[in-house]
């Protein structure tokens, strides 16, 4: 992959490169200058955020989002971007940039930040024992491993993490057992002499 890159790399025009480059350090720095205002604003701001959804929306994310629309009708929606703006930026016609960093702030302080991320990489650090570590890695545990890293979004609120990435763990976790029955029971209707090993 490496060496594919630098091919692609050394083969496209500098001047296409160096602007998609300096693209993505602009948008890299608008999240930041975004987790700037939330920095020096979060405990001037405390006391309103109850009022705009926000209050300890990281305990609520999480737990609301793994309960089902179909059982809880009346459930609530998730930390609002649109809220957070109106709050932070004092504006509601757009999602600024919102970071897990900045949103441990706002709910833990200073010492939430180093604690939320290191739970963060014990999730990580799990599912890359549970899926590639000293095993076999097959198409499936890869793909789920894929799936699974792209879904955390560190552009976002800190308990969506946990949300789409259980999400997606159970999700592969279901089709990889049925793609295992439907080719259990396919191996099992084959003639004898005829199985795969």
């Amino acid at each position: 992959m490496v060496s594919r890159t630098i091919d692609v790399i050394s083969t496209q025009d500098t001047g296409k490169i160096l602007q998609d480059g300096f693209l993505s350090l602009a948008e890299r720095i608008d999240g930041i200058s975004s987790l700037g205002v939330v920095v020096s604003n979060y405990e001037r701001l405390k006391p309103y955020e109850s009022s705009y959804g926000l209050e300890n929306n990281i305990v609520k994310d999480v737990w609301i989002s793994f309960i089902p629309r179909f059982l809880w009708a009346n459930k609530p929606t998730t930390s609002d971007p649109r809220a957070y703006s109106d709050l932070y930026f004092n504006f509601n016609g757009n999602s600024y940039a919102i970071t897990p960093i900045g949103d441990l702030l706002r709910n833990y302080g200073s010492l939430g930040v180093p604690i939320g991320m290191l739970i963060i990489g014990i999730l990580l650090r799990f599912v890359y024992v549970m899926l590639i570590e000293n095993q076999k890695v097959t198409i499936g545990r890869s793909t789920a491993y894929f799936m699974f890293l792209v879904s955390l979004s560190y552009e976002g609120f800190y308990g969506t993490m946990f949300v789409y990435g259980g999400r997606i763990l159970a999700i592969a976790f279901i089709t990889l057992v049925i793609a295992d029955f439907l080719l259990i029971n396919k191996n099992s209707q084959q003639p004898a002499g005829q199985w795969r090993l």
